[in-house]
């Protein structure tokens, strides 16, 4: 049995290479040959949809793909080779807009999600001025006040919707640095969402592979309203509830996910809202926390499934 491993050919750092080597490692208990392949090695031809590369000696039996590559993985869909995630999947979860919208209409709304708002489009090159009309915050601003437990609008929260390791995401104390925050994001699609207070700086995190949590963490940051490790934020133990390992697994059941990290919040009542999902979720620091190689659990997942 053969497999590939798709990463991004500019991502080759030391904490990537780590998450390579979990990969390999897993795959090796399974007697699993798992070739690494980058996203440079392969072109493809848009003319016609073909992938080309000199790594096609022969196929494999399926594709692991670690990118965000998505007409790469589209590519190899069409070459009918088994690629998890899917092209589609990655693609979802890859815009927090598109994520957002696709939660919204699961099951009527039964996944609770911050209040989310989009910005309003501008055109490349031109973005957004502080001299625009930015009546539509003025709406926005009255809407967090309805819905929020002291009446105020502020902070608000501000995602860029495609960024990676909480770079994207911003905290808004006033219209000023609202204002601020969307004319520095220029053309970038972004987001403005309802701020959980009594979550700052706090997030769990359960590593998914299809309906099962097979391991989790919460992260904590004292310093930041991000929980990200990234960030700064420091790592422990946490055993999910019933009602996060529900949320995480209509939230993989909804984006057509075989694996991913699910990022949840908590509000005033202790009850789970949905933040984040990661199709390309890195977990090495949940296997340094808790000894669990989650590769392990996927590339099982993918053999009974191939």
């Amino acid at each position: 049995m053969t497999g590939w491993l798709i990463v991004n050919e500019y991502l080759n750092t030391e904490k990537f290479i780590e998450l390579q080597d979990l990969f390999i490692e897993a795959s090796k208990k399974r007697n699993v040959n798992l070739y690494v392949h980058s996203n440079a090695e392969f072109v493809v031809d848009s003319s016609n949809g073909r992938v080309l590369s000199k790594a096609f000696d022969e196929y494999p039996d399926f594709i692991i793909f670690y990118d965000k590559d998505i007409c790469l993985a589209e590519g190899f869909e069409r070459m009918e080779i088994p690629v998890f995630n899917s092209a589609e999947a990655i693609k979802t979860c890859d815009s927090k807009l598109v994520t957002v919208e696709k939660i919204r209409e699961y099951k009527s709304g039964k996944i609770n999600t911050p209040k989310t708002f989009k910005v309003p489009f501008s055109y490349e090159n031109i973005g957004i001025s502080n001299d625009a009309d930015f009546s539509f915050l003025e709406i926005v601003e009255e809407e967090l006040m309805a819905c929020s437990g002291n009446g105020m609008a502020y902070p608000m929260i501000i995602k860029e919707c495609y960024s990676s390791f909480g770079m994207g995401v911003h905290l808004a104390n006033n219209r000023d640095e609202a204002i601020s925050l969307i004319c520095k994001f220029g053309n970038k699609e972004c987001l403005i969402q309802q701020y959980i207070e009594c979550s700052s700086g706090v997030d769990v995190r359960l590593q998914m592979v299809g309906s099962k949590c097979v391991a989790s963490m919460m992260r904590k940051n004292d310093k930041d309203f991000r929980a990200n490790i990234t960030n700064g934020g420091k790592m422990c133990a946490y055993e999910p509830t019933e009602d996060d390992l529900e949320l995480a697994e209509d939230v993989m059941e909804c984006l057509d996910l075989s694996f991913a990290g699910i990022d949840i919040m908590h509000d005033e009542l202790g009850q789970p809202v949905f933040c984040e999902a990661n199709s390309n979720a890195h977990f090495k620091n949940l296997y340094d926390l808790t000894g669990i190689n989650c590769a392990e659990y996927m590339i099982e997942y993918i053999l009974e499934r191939i």
